[in-house]
């Protein structure tokens, strides 16, 4: 079922995956239409073709035989949804002027040099009903956001570095691509294209596609294509075609139409290719290395604010404790320190005498009183 839903990928009306880049190559071809995505960022692809035309004459001024190759270089830069594209075309034209006889005339050169670039502007997201094992009716119902497309925006150039015959000047294209996932298997495509505005050739294109994958390897594609021209005959055209997936980077594609070119009928077959140069993975090896780098980076400081703010904490819880307890700490020391005596102050030399004098006088009476107790006796 994986494999089937990248097969999508592999035809270059299709783009089933969710991303931009994909496992397998994103292609194209065959089909005219354009996928609203791009090839991924850092991918480098090249879609080619050799291409044969037949129609009647039956118109006084056609092309009854063409036959040539397309060139189509795409690389996605700046991001997933951006791509920028370089169309290339050189034809070998039969010329047919019908009058009396049926003149006919050879031309060929380098017939287009196109170059723009395509965005994509809106992608739905669906839901993945392989996971829902409660209810079968609610795993095989149809999502209805599937109906709402996807949407991307085209503008290229189309410039003068063509042959002279197929010269009209510098002229604006502009598209819109519009692209609906039905099922992992089945994908529908709408383009609305303006091309060549203001010249001879002013042309005014839709496309429908619808693609259908077979297997892993093998799926193909039924096309409807309007073309309203200003100046020159309408077009209608019906086309079918296969592609084959020889590897990631490698697919191959032929289709048939048939075309109605005014009164005119005619058939169209194409044989191509397209291969891819893949940097896309590279690119993210280095991306998702220097984002491990900057997860240790940004690791490592978280831890050392961490510790910062922590130590901060403590400080201040330090602080608070200290002005609540306002307790000094004793300083443990082995000397006891004897206290200090107090110095008395001497008195005066007079006073001492006088009470010295005193005391003299006082023992003197003293003593004349022991010895008059002793004389009675």
């Amino acid at each position: 079922m994986k494999r089937s839903f990248l097969l999508f990928l592999l035809i270059g009306i299709t783009q089933l995956a969710l991303a931009q880049y994909t496992e397998i190559i994103n292609s194209n071809r065959p089909g005219f239409s354009q996928s609203p995505f791009g090839v991924g960022q850092y991918v480098y692809q090249v879609e080619a073709g050799l291409f044969y035309r037949k129609t009647q004459i039956k118109n006084r001024f056609s092309t009854p035989r063409s036959f040539g190759e397309t060139l189509s270089l795409r690389y996605g830069y700046f991001n997933e949804k951006f791509e920028f594209n370089l169309d290339l075309t050189y034809t070998k034209d039969k010329l047919a002027f019908r009058d009396i006889y049926t003149t006919y005339k050879n031309v060929s050169g380098l017939s287009q040099f196109t170059f723009g670039a395509k965005y994509l502007l809106y992608k739905p997201e669906y839901e993945d009903k392989t996971k829902e094992i409660r209810s079968w009716k609610k795993r095989t119902s149809f999502d209805e956001k599937r109906l709402v497309p996807s949407v991307g925006v085209y503008l290229g150039v189309n410039t003068p570095l063509v042959s002279d015959y197929f010269n009209y000047g510098i002229s604006p294209k502009i598209a819109v691509y519009l692209q609906n996932n039905i099922s992992p298997r089945y994908v529908v495509l709408t383009n609305f294209i303006a091309d060549k505005l203001g010249t001879h050739e002013a042309s005014y294109t839709y496309i429908i596609t619808e693609t259908y994958a077979l297997n892993n390897k093998y799926s193909f594609f039924l096309e409807n294509l309007g073309r309203y021209n200003v100046n020159l005959r309408n077009e209608l055209q019906f086309a079918g075609g296969l592609a084959y997936l020889k590897s990631n980077n490698l697919q191959l594609d032929t289709s048939l139409r048939f075309v109605i070119e005014g009164e005119s009928t005619g058939a169209y077959v194409s044989l191509g290719a397209s291969w891819r140069f893949d940097k896309h993975a590279e690119y993210v090896k280095l991306k998702e290395e220097k984002k491990t780098k900057d997860r240790i980076l940004t690791d490592k400081n978280r831890d050392k604010e961490a510790l910062s703010r922590k130590k901060s904490m403590l400080q201040q819880l330090y602080r608070r404790s200290k002005k609540v307890h306002k307790t000094k700490r004793v300083k443990s020391s082995r000397k006891i320190k004897t206290p200090k005596r107090r110095r008395i102050k001497k008195l005066p030399r007079r006073k001492e005498t006088k009470l010295k004098k005193k005391g003299f006088f006082k023992n003197i009476f003293k003593k004349k009183k022991k010895t008059k107790v002793k004389s009675d006796s």
